[in-house]
């Protein structure tokens, strides 16, 4: 009984010392993070007189190579605005005439083609927006340490207007201050230049990837009815073209044609790299026709082959059609059946000289089948092949 009421005592005298030991260290802790100031930021600190000439001349040469570096990325942002301004015309001009053509349900081969030009379109313009961002940062970074540069140097100005201070160390002081605003309002105006090509840009790539989702659909819909038929019978297809001519004819040519003069700004070596594949392959056929006439004399098979070495550049034509889907592989569709016209002329005189005469008509008519699309194609909405031989599908 003695020692539970020792026990009691016990513990009604240590446990409000305890809570009264708690309660304290508590209260001190919160007087402590109370008491301890806000972190704010340290006052700029003004550049002894004495040292003012030295940092001054160092100051300078940052504010040169920032000058240069803002110079650099201005031209580097012109040079992206030339190219993406070229791009953009090319996109604008073929929305109108691929558009136009995805309501003419094509066939899926149509659909893989224009899925790959509009995707070209959009990496190119993914590339040009990286790279301005890339500027863009790099004159983010050159204003932020023209702030912190500025700051400094004001401090020393204010510090440096006394009657004491020699009027050497006073221009000194403004002459950097001036360097730096100058620098400022360059870097300024680059940034400001900047983003309106950014802006741009943005509008373009959200113009080419809703292009994509309609390339996308149509795709998916020509998949869910490739068993149905979609267009008039074949012995309809003369009052159906007389009818889509008389309708889309001067819009579709004018579209197309927009598109072409935008290519060919945006890629005005692809016609001479054409001509310089033609010239070399002529050259090769030219040495070979020497190389192989005397060894023919006496063997059939060398001597039929004569005929297509005899017209080398002809012949260099006809198999340049294996290059142009690769050359003109994002040429809009009347770049495409200029080609396949130039390359078919010499194509016929390579055949005429190979074939039987009482094959001419046969390839007489292919010919004006073959012309007849390409008008189907350019002054129409209805798709045409590349080259008398086959699609643009790689």
């Amino acid at each position: 009984m003695n020692s539970s009421r020792f026990m009691h005592r016990v513990i009604r005298i240590v446990l409000p010392i305890i809570l009264a030991l708690v309660y304290s260290g508590s209260t001190a802790r919160g007087q402590q993070a109370s008491a301890s100031p806000p972190k704010t930021n340290p006052a700029p600190t003004a550049i002894p007189l004495a040292e003012v000439p030295s940092n001054a001349q160092s100051a300078l040469d940052s504010l040169q190579e920032m000058e240069t570096d803002v110079s650099r990325d201005r031209s580097s942002a012109d040079a992206i605005a030339g190219t993406v301004s070229d791009l953009t015309s090319e996109v604008d001009a073929r929305i109108a005439d691929d558009t136009r053509l995805l309501t003419t349900s094509p066939s899926l081969e149509v659909l893989y083609r224009l899925k790959r030009d509009w995707r070209t379109f959009d990496v190119r313009l993914l590339v040009s927006a990286r790279e301005l961002t890339g500027h863009a940062r790099s004159l983010e970074e050159e204003l932020r340490s023209l702030d912190k540069l500025n700051t400094t140097w004001q401090t020393t100005l204010q510090s440096a207007k006394q009657p004491t201070t020699p009027p050497q160390v006073l221009q000194r002081v403004q002459s950097v201050v001036a360097s730096i605003e100058r620098t400022r309002q360059a870097a300024e105006s680059g940034q400001a230049h900047l983003l309106a090509l950014q802006s741009s840009l943005s509008e373009a790539q959200a113009r080419v990837r809703t292009t994509l989702s309609s390339i996308e659909r149509a795709e998916i819909q020509a998949v869910q009815h490739i068993f149905v038929r979609d267009s008039p019978p074949i012995w309809n297809v003369g009052t159906g073209l007389a009818t889509e001519w008389e309708k889309h004819s001067s819009e579709s040519f004018s579209s197309q044609l927009k598109a072409s003069a935008a290519f060919t700004k945006r890629l005005p070596f692809t016609f001479l790299i054409h001509a310089g594949c033609v010239v070399l392959i002529a050259t090769a056929l030219h040495w070979m026709r020497r190389r192989i006439r005397k060894p023919a004399e006496g063997k059939a098979d060398l001597q039929r082959a004569l005929p297509i070495l005899d017209v080398p550049v002809s012949t260099a034509f006809t198999l340049s059609i294996l290059l142009v889907p690769l050359i003109y592989g994002q040429a809009p569709r009347l770049i495409h059946a200029i080609m396949g016209v130039v390359t078919l002329i010499p194509a016929v005189v390579v055949l005429r000289r190979v074939l039987l005469p009482n094959s001419y008509p046969i390839l007489n008519a292919i010919v004006i089948l073959y012309f007849v699309g390409q008008l189907s194609g350019v002054f129409t909405s209805r798709p045409c092949s590349t080259s008398p031989f086959g699609s643009s599908k790689d």
